[in-house]
């Protein structure tokens, strides 16, 4: 789970899934509804510390939690 890069999509089996459907607070696509899209910014820990739905992201948002989170000690 500690993404480094630029990262599209993950595949793999839904037991291996599972768990980062969980952590991150994912749904999965099933035939009856589309999942949900979220933009997630992680710290230098590879933790989750801001998710953005992608209906409520803004540029300007993004910029400041990053700058916030790139200030912190390692």
């Amino acid at each position: 789970r500690r993404v480094s890069g630029y990262m599209d999509f993950l595949l793999g089996p839904r037991s291996e899934l599972q768990p980062i459907w969980r952590d991150y607070g994912f749904a999965p696509q099933t035939k009856e509804e589309e999942h949900n899209s979220y933009v997630v910014v992680l710290d230098k820990e590879g933790r989750q510390r801001v998710g953005f739905p992608i209906d409520h992201l803004t540029p300007e948002d993004l910029a400041h939690d990053i700058r916030v989170l790139l200030a912190q000690p390692s």
